[in-house]
């Protein structure tokens, strides 16, 4: 942003609790994706990488 002092840059990022606390349990709410794949990517080496998903 080009301000001279941090001081002044930190004013935009204040983030009121209540506001926090209110995204959090929108975010956790949500319904849980299922995860997919693209088809170029081999079911063994997703499985190696990331386990069997359970």
């Amino acid at each position: 942003m080009r301000h001279a002092h941090i001081s002044t840059t930190e004013l935009y990022t204040v983030v009121g609790l209540d506001d926090l606390v209110d995204k959090l349990a929108a975010h956790y709410s949500r319904p849980i994706q299922p995860t997919s794949w693209p088809t170029q990517y081999a079911a063994d080496d997703i499985e190696a990488v990331f386990g069997d998903g359970q």
